[in-house]
């Protein structure tokens, strides 16, 4: 619509009731989530039930640049244009409405001087990073699963991918799957050493 004119982050939570939309910085939307509640699961029909305001709080940076949910929806993960990583609580499972921030951040600038998409494991013992400075995904590990307070990065990350902007993991941890700027395209890589099959995607119906 022309209140929202471009999309720049999209998650759904892990049962796909739930769809996250973060816009662009038209008209300062991008310091906003928006929350979903989808008709059927990952559909992304809805019906738009909250929307959280990172702006208010002047302890993190204006702008959101990407958020991610525990696998139970009951923490969200945000990272914000200040390259720091904020930790929340959602009292009621998935609803923004009820979050607050639990005090507990991870610098991210300690991987990367521009981290850019979060993305947290299904067993919540790893946090994947995409910084776009040196273009690779840093994995941080955490001690006690979805407990940022127990963070670190142990100097594992991708080789360089020239050009990512977006970056995801699939659950089984086989594949990472990254947007290059510039292309209208999805390019996949092996992470356990088996060969990549070519896929020819057939587009679906518009929404």
């Amino acid at each position: 619509s022309h209140y929202y004119p471009g999309i720049e982050s999209v998650k759904f939570n892990a049962d796909g009731s739930k769809l996250y939309i973060r816009y662009n910085n038209y008209r300062d939307h991008d310091r906003y989530i928006r929350e979903i509640t989808t008709t059927s699961a990952f559909d992304p029909n809805g019906t738009t039930v909250g929307t959280y305001g990172g702006a208010s709080l002047s302890h993190h940076g204006p702008s959101v640049y990407d958020m991610c949910t525990s696998y139970d929806s009951t923490k969200m993960y945000i990272l914000y244009q200040d390259n720091t990583i904020y930790e929340y609580v959602m009292v009621t499972p998935g609803s923004i409405a009820s979050m607050y921030w639990t005090g507990v951040s991870f610098n991210a600038a300690v991987v990367d001087s521009s981290p850019r998409t979060i993305q947290m494991s299904d067993d919540g013992t790893k946090m994947f990073v995409l910084g776009t400075t040196d273009d690779r995904v840093y994995q941080i590990d955490m001690a006690t699963a979805f407990f940022m307070s127990t963070a670190t990065y142990n100097g594992i990350k991708t080789d360089a991918i020239s050009g990512a902007v977006k970056a995801f993991i699939t659950n089984d941890c086989s594949r990472l799957n990254v947007q290059i700027s510039g292309t209208q395209r999805v390019v996949t890589y092996s992470i356990n050493g088996d060969l990549a099959t070519a896929v020819s995607p057939t587009p679906g119906p518009a929404w």
